[in-house]
């Protein structure tokens, strides 16, 4: 895969800011018939405040049919250019990035964020309808890296093949793709195992990457098949 700037010894000074993203499109079988998003959190977004420096966190929700992927590394080289750029008022960096990551028929969620607020071990992480896989790994298709996450898994009627998901997870580990391709592939593949293809009241699957931080920017793909869902947007402490 091709990237303009990424890999670059030269300078981005001049280059507006949304010219630095490299969108890729979407491929329609990562597009889900039911529910979910791609939320990303960048710890590391420096701009000035009327002539002061701030360095804030920011959190963008992609629906999951969003017609366009971000490559990750691009995301962190426009963060980074708004290091000099002057606002008058925080809620003009918050609209400049709606701005520039807009489509024509969608606009991303974004927003400050100051805190995560975590629910409790027995609500997650000790959930007896949760199956937890930590250490999962694929690769990067730009840069060729491991990317590592945990993988949580949701089942209300706990029927989940937990040996059958330990063995299906290992096999990413030297696949290349991107976070939001491997939580689809796990996701569809689970429906197909439980035979999820018509929805009840009876019938609810998530299925959640909480992928390590790199470049200051870590991604949370999540796909269900209910709207209300349970996992939501807990952080991993290793994040």
């Amino acid at each position: 895969m091709k990237t303009v700037h990424l890999g670059q010894n030269k300078s981005l000074e001049g280059v507006p800011a949304a010219k630095i993203l490299t969108k890729m499109k979407r491929p329609k079988n990562l597009i889900s018939q039911f529910y979910g998003f791609d939320l990303w959190n960048i710890y590391e977004f420096p701009f000035l405040l009327r002539g002061t420096p701030q360095l804030r966190m920011i959190q963008i929700k992609f629906p999951q049919d969003f017609p366009v992927i971000i490559e990750s590394k691009s995301m962190k080289l426009y963060a980074n250019s708004f290091y000099n750029k002057d606002f008058k008022k925080q809620d003009q960096v918050i609209q400049r990035l709606k701005s520039d990551l807009k489509t024509k028929m969608f606009t991303p969620d974004i927003s400050f964020i100051n805190k995560f607020e975590n629910p409790s071990d027995n609500q997650i992480i000790n959930h007896e309808n949760i199956f937890k896989f930590e250490g999962f790994r694929s690769i990067c298709p730009v840069t060729s890296q491991p990317d590592w996450a945990t993988i949580y898994i949701y089942s209300k009627t706990n029927s989940l093949d937990r040996k059958f998901l330990n063995k299906y997870l290992l096999s990413f580990r030297e696949q290349g793709d991107f976070h939001e391709s491997c939580i689809i592939q796990i996701f569809n593949t689970i429906l197909d195992s439980l035979k999820l293809s018509s929805l009840n009241k009876k019938t609810h699957l998530e299925v959640v990457g909480k992928f390590l931080r790199r470049g200051g920017i870590d991604i949370n793909p999540i796909r269900s098949t209910h709207k209300q869902m349970f996992l939501g947007r807990f952080r991993e402490i290793q994040q």
